[in-house]
């Protein structure tokens, strides 16, 4: 099977108990609604929802709740959890379309304005919260309008590199499956989770690797 090493584990701790601000990595590459500070697919899924009449003829006591868990967490008080660190990696993968562009797989003289302006919403100044990211993970027309970006600027045999965009919407169910549950002491149970996620993710990579076939033809220039 597949090995890896880890390292740097310092921030690292049992799920079950309080731990270090995770805060302490790359802004860039962090999940979305952990910088916002706010559990941003619970709200999204209620509003997203139509309203039926069983909703609607909830009590105002039912009403007061359920405003209140779809409020955003002030204090920062978003706790980290396992989608965050999967999440993270998209991040990386959507960065390197934006920032690292071999020349092997861009069309001749692309015009990159409408990819620095995406960079530009997508990486600069989210340490406070970016919508534009949450965006990207729960609206399918943010990941298609960046698709649309991309897509005139790599080279069709390298298309399938922009086609695993769409892999967010992996992320978008797990992440809405999670927060409609119950969280204990602020935490989600571990049972909760669904790891099947994971083979998805490796999965989508390991096609991008594959067809990559890595040699110095296609380092960043």
């Amino acid at each position: 099977g597949k090995t890896g090493d880890l390292s740097d584990l310092e921030y690292g701790w049992p799920y079950n108990e309080p731990g270090h601000d995770p805060r302490a990595g790359t802004p860039a590459f962090m999940a979305a609604e952990y910088l916002r500070g706010s559990y941003e697919f619970t709200r999204r899924a209620y509003r997203r929802a139509p309203p039926t009449p069983d909703l609607i003829a909830r009590s105002m006591a039912d009403l007061k709740e359920l405003l209140e868990a779809c409020a955003p967490l002030v204090d920062h008080k978003t706790r980290f959890n396992f989608y965050h660190d999967l999440e993270s990696i998209f991040w990386i993968y959507i960065w390197y379309l934006h920032n690292r562009l071999p020349k092997k797989l861009m069309q001749s003289n692309p015009d990159l304005t409408s990819l620095e302006e995406s960079a530009e919403r997508l990486f600069y100044n989210v340490i406070a919260g970016n919508p534009s990211r949450t965006d990207l993970i729960f609206e399918p027309h943010a990941s298609v309008q960046l698709v649309r970006i991309l897509t005139p600027i790599y080279t069709p045999e390298f298309q399938f590199l922009v086609e695993r965009i769409p892999v967010r919407a992996v992320l978008d169910s797990v992440y809405v499956s999670l927060e409609e549950t119950n969280r204990v002491e602020g935490l989600w149970p571990q049972g909760q989770f669904n790891f099947e996620v994971y083979p998805v993710f490796r999965r989508t990579f390991d096609v991008m690797v594959a067809g990559m076939k890595v040699d110095a033809d296609y380092e960043a220039q």
